[in-house]
């Protein structure tokens, strides 16, 4: 599991800057259209790391609109939701 880790973190790392945020503007039109995603009320999100797709045009259409947005966060083996601010 390591080893697909490292080989997709090493795929993620040579796409361009961007493609990611071509990428991220398709992640957020492809949510809008979804039901799930429209009625929901709290989203969690990540913001990226290591070449991972472009997530700040979603989060700010989800503050903006009023959703509640919480971001991942480690605290010791457990994983948290830290709950977003209003604008970014």
């Amino acid at each position: 599991m390591k080893e697909l880790r490292k080989k997709l973190r090493v795929i993620r790392k040579s796409i361009n800057t961007p493609t990611r945020k071509k990428k991220g503007k398709k992640l957020l039109f492809q949510c809008q259209k979804n039901a799930i995603f429209r009625n929901a009320k709290h989203i969690a999100i990540f913001t990226p790391n290591d070449g991972e797709i472009e997530t700040i045009d979603t989060i700010n259409f989800l503050t903006h609109q009023g959703y509640f947005v919480y971001l991942p966060i480690l605290v010791g083996e457990k994983l948290k939701f830290a709950k977003m601010g209003k604008l970014y």
